[in-house]
């Protein structure tokens, strides 16, 4: 193996810059939408602070080149990170 670039690092079985690929397209992107579970007396920009978890609804697969949907899936209930905190966005 390689040593690291800067910037770089070993996720499994390749080396990625923040988790995607070196020669990943740049053309093509995945949108996760996703419901906040939050309290009921929770509203608008407070969501992003407050939610406890989010609810995968819909995975959408985009051409930015083409501007066209090139699929659309039914995400998985639990992904490889259900268990870790990651940011809302």
């Amino acid at each position: 193996m390689e040593p690291e670039q800067a910037g770089q690092r070993h996720h499994g079985y390749n080396p990625t810059k923040h988790g995607n690929p070196a020669d990943f397209d740049r053309n093509l992107y995945k949108v996760l939408f996703s419901r906040a579970g939050v309290d009921k007396a929770v509203e608008g920009k407070d969501i992003i602070s407050k939610a406890r978890y989010q609810k995968p609804i819909l995975l959408v697969k985009l051409n930015i080149q083409t501007n066209r949907v090139i699929g659309i899936e039914t995400p998985p209930k639990q992904g490889k990170y259900a268990d870790v905190p990651v940011p809302l966005f």
